[in-house]
């Protein structure tokens, strides 16, 4: 009799725990705390066990990388090409030489830190037409070719190199070149002139003219100057 009690009392408790234990399931997983409440962390996991397998497709970011570990990829197209920058500073031109003198007159002529000065002077038989540089220190090499109105055996070429001098340092005109010739309707030489000093060099290209026709005594200079 004792043992049929227990056997009945034994089933209506193992029924009533396994009621309790549904219960409680139930109520685990309408709450969601089952196995959501378990973190996994990079403590739990063995290095170098995981493989691309176990990483999504598409999930990693490039900061997930070291530097250098992602390849470069092919080089992109050419960009637009960049605008026009500004027009830098004009440079030094070349000074326009156009000087007329009459006769008895002088007059001068701003090139770099040089100063030209033609003089016009002298009487029909003496006429006589000079080139100087004034106000600076330095040289002068001259190279020019004079003549008596273009006769053919008047041209004189005429090379020179010296400290340049305070006035007039070459000339054309009657008795130059040719002494004791008066008869000439005009003198003329053309050449080049190079001044220098320590940091300047202009180079004068020129065409001197003395007019002799009727003692009309005009001395030209004609030409360009440009600055190095």
């Amino acid at each position: 009799m004792a043992r049929t009690r227990r056997r009945v009392l034994h089933g209506r408790m193992g029924r009533t725990v396994e009621r309790a234990a549904f219960v409680l399931l139930v109520v685990l997983l309408a709450s969601g705390t089952s196995y959501a409440a378990v973190q996994i962390t990079g403590k739990d996991v063995r290095n170098n066990s995981l493989t691309g397998k176990d990483v999504k497709d598409g999930s990693l970011l490039s900061g997930d990388f070291k530097p250098g570990q992602l390849p470069t990829g092919p080089a992109g197209p050419t960009g637009p090409a960049g605008g026009t920058g500004p027009s830098g500073a004009a440079g030094p031109g070349a000074t326009r030489i156009n000087m007329a003198v009459d006769n008895g007159a002088d007059q001068q002529l701003a090139v770099g830190p040089w100063t030209l000065r033609v003089e016009c002077s002298g009487d029909p038989s003496h006429r006589l037409m000079t080139l100087g540089v004034l106000g600076a220190e330095g040289g002068a090499q001259l190279s020019a070719n004079k003549s008596i109105s273009d006769g053919a055996a008047s041209t004189i070429p005429v090379t020179t190199g010296a400290v340049i001098p305070t006035g007039a340092f070459f000339g054309i005109g009657v008795n130059q070149p040719n002494p004791g010739n008066t008869s000439g309707l005009f003198y003329r030489a053309g050449g080049t002139l190079v001044l220098h000093d320590a940091t300047h060099v202009t180079t004068v290209v020129f065409d001197m003219f003395l007019e002799n026709r009727s003692n009309q005594g005009t001395c030209l200079l004609r030409g360009t100057a440009t600055p190095a």
